[in-house]
């Protein structure tokens, strides 16, 4: 599998890591609702109740859920030792959205780190 070689179990792949992606990003806009709240042992069933009343920690969830069905699909054709370390694309991608989504700060020590991590992806592609 190289880059530039997208097969059907890479797609699988980005597929799971995309739904992943939007996940975390419609977590991260439903999680206002939370923000009122403590977190204790106690307040677990108030916090249970939130989650559950809210569409986007709902829709949140149901994404991560369709990600982990492809995710398997993924895993039942590529090596774990391939497969896993991919699923960083992830996070490049969040925080990329965060920034224009929510305004979040992307620092140059941030922009350094995310490099990095996209070398490592592009070095596991091609080999």
């Amino acid at each position: 599998m190289t880059l530039f070689n997208l097969t059907p179990s890479l797609f699988l792949v980005l597929g799971a890591v995309f739904l992943n992606t939007i996940g975390q990003i419609v977590m991260k806009a439903g999680s206002s609702s939370l923000a009122s709240l403590s977190f204790s042992l106690a307040t677990l069933p108030q916090i249970f109740l939130t989650i559950i009343k809210s569409p986007l920690m709902v829709g949140a969830l149901g994404l991560y859920a369709l990600s982990a069905v492809v995710w398997i699909m993924a895993l039942s054709k590529l090596d774990l030792s391939q497969a896993y370390p991919m699923t960083s694309i992830g996070y490049i991608l969040t925080a990329i959205i965060g920034v224009f989504a929510f305004g979040e700060v992307m620092t140059a020590s941030r922009l350094v780190g995310l490099g990095l991590i996209l070398v490592g992806v592009l070095i596991l592609a091609r080999g």
